[in-house]
């Protein structure tokens, strides 16, 4: 694999490596961050191509980068997710076909508005029927196009385009080791991404990542309230934060602690509700460790501070093997962690951009029929001309011209292409009629109210109860306890974050406080909307 460059696009920063990799040796010539300006990135959208085009371009001239195949990944909640069971079969095309046949009687959009990819995370034999476990991702086709277009523009030839939470499947896909110790084997792991404005929480299972989910915080929450409370601009609040250890034993300023535990306590409540679900759908497999990398996830003592609120080993990211930055002076696998990991993907790895590779192939297949097609007119309109004109044994020489053209190889093998799709067609209607008895099966499934309790219980801040609990089609009543009026509104905020969740109030809040504990009780009111989707959050 010759040189590579790897572009890792978010809200405020582009990570740029230019690498090389040989076998699993990765060699990083230039690591480069370089910020965009605010505003032209939005949630993985490009909203001002040029200012992209001119940041980048800048930054290859400057440090005189001379690779052309390129590698794109991005942050985005713009995606669609869904984990989905189907009869496992042999044909990519047909599982797609299958897969998008499903989803469209699960998801109220226009699926033609999304490129797809998928993986398949696990095989299970069910009455002898061998099923696969199949994460769907659809990726909107405009944002897809605005990539194709940047990558044009920067003249850059684009040879895989992916999330960057996705590269996680490459540490065990190339036995790659964290801080020198493998992924061990049925040890279920998540991943923290750090950034400006987003945490990026993901967990890898069996050497697969399975589960997802970015919320709105990160390190910009702190810089805003520690600028605001001290008068600082975002830099200088940046520099000060750097300053600061979460560490029992190291002596810093009460004030801007509190800031900086106060958001990072945050960070842990969503952190724990992630992990909750993931372990309640997951019995059988636990997170028992957590990795923290991105660009600010190097706050002194904040992996033991994690660790010490949610009872889990976390470390933070400091080396990846087989990695090595000849750019020392700017070396951090902690800040480029799935930068690097997209050097090591293959062609053979499916993403965004392996259906639009097809096509190219397919369209120069078409032009190649054509040609053979035009050819085949061009040359029975001169055979035609010519037996006007010359003596029956030329003509009988022409003849064997234009057959051994009919018998050609390659013409051959387009007439076997052609009924190789018809036998498709023939199996896909076969696979048609598994798809409607699935449909059945999921209608006959008490799956809602499970996916209800479930999102209900996530929900849950730690000091909260539940005495009791009604339901009907339309509301859910909630009698609870809390030992804070925090905890109150913080599990009001939580509520209304599920999706299936229309509306909800709270009418009253009894305090009950007795001595010097406290105790408040309230009725929690939640509005459900008419349509509630099969897929687990």
């Amino acid at each position: 694999m010759g040189k590579v460059l790897s572009l890792e696009f978010s809200n405020k920063y582009i990570k740029m490596l230019d690498g090389s990799r040989s076998g699993n040796s990765l060699t990083v010539n230039k690591s480069i961050l370089l910020e965009v300006e605010k505003g032209c990135i939005d949630d993985g959208k490009v909203i001002d191509i040029d200012s992209v085009i001119n940041t980048v371009n800048e930054a290859i001239s400057k440090n005189n980068i001379k690779a052309r195949n390129a590698i794109f990944t991005i942050h985005t909640n713009s995606t669609v997710t869904r984990n989905i069971e189907l009869p496992v079969l042999k044909s990519k095309s047909d599982t797609m076909s299958m897969i998008k046949s499903e989803l469209s009687q699960l998801m109220p959009v226009d699926l033609n508005q999304y490129k797809l990819i998928y993986k398949k995370t696990e095989s299970v034999n069910a009455d002898g029927v061998e099923k696969g476990k199949y994460i769907v991702y659809g990726l909107p086709t405009y944002m897809f196009e605005q990539y194709m277009l940047l990558a044009e523009k920067l003249k850059l030839e684009l040879i895989a385009f992916e999330l960057a939470f996705n590269t996680l499947d490459k540490i065990y896909d190339k036995k790659l080791f964290i801080n020198n110790n493998p992924l061990k084997s049925g040890v279920v792991s998540a991943f923290l991404d750090i950034g400006y404005d987003s945490l990026t929480f993901s967990v890898v299972n069996n050497g697969k990542n399975d589960f997802s989910r970015t919320s709105q915080n990160g390190i910009k929450d702190i810089v805003k309230n520690f600028g605001a409370v001290h008068y600082l601009s975002d830099e200088e609040a940046l520099k000060e934060i750097e300053k600061i250890s979460l560490m029992p034993d190291d002596i810093s300023e009460i004030s801007k602690l509190n800031i900086v535990e106060e958001n990072i306590n945050i960070w842990i409540d969503e952190l724990s509700r992630y992990i909750r679900y993931y372990n309640s759908v997951n019995k059988e497999k636990q997170i028992e460790k957590i990795y923290l990398y991105g660009i600010y996830s190097n706050i002194k003592g904040l992996p033991e501070y994690i660790e010490s609120h949610i009872n889990i080993e976390t470390v933070l990211i400091t080396s990846l093997s087989n990695t090595v930055f000849r750019d020392k002076d700017n070396e951090s696998i902690t800040t480029y962690f799935t930068t690097a990991l997209s050097l090591h993907m293959d062609k053979k790895d499916v993403n965004f951009l392996t259906d639009a590779k097809k096509q190219r192939k397919s369209t120069f297949s078409r032009r190649v029929a054509l040609l053979g097609v035009s050819t085949a007119a061009v040359l029975a309109f001169a055979l035609a001309a010519y037996t006007y004109y010359i003596e029956k044994t030329a003509l009988e020489k022409d003849i064997a011209v234009y057959d051994a053209f009919i018998n050609n190889e390659d013409n051959i093998k387009l007439n076997s292409e052609a009924i190789a799709l018809k036998k498709k067609t023939e199996l896909m209607e076969k696979y048609m009629g598994e798809v409607t008895k699935l449909q059945t099966a999921i209608k006959n499934e008490d799956a809602v109210n499970i996916i209800i309790f479930e999102q209900l219980s996530a929900a849950i801040p730690l000091g909260t109860k539940i005495n009791s609990m009604s339901a009907d089609i339309d509301t859910i009543k909630l009698q609870c306890s809390s030992a804070t009026r925090q905890e109150t509104a913080q599990f009001e905020k939580n509520l209304k974050e599920i999706e299936f969740i229309d509306n909800v109030y709270i009418p009253a809040i009894v305090d009950g406080t007795e001595g010097s504990s406290s105790n408040y009780s309230y009725t929690v009111v939640c509005d459900l909307k008419d349509v509630i989707s099969y897929e687990a959050e």
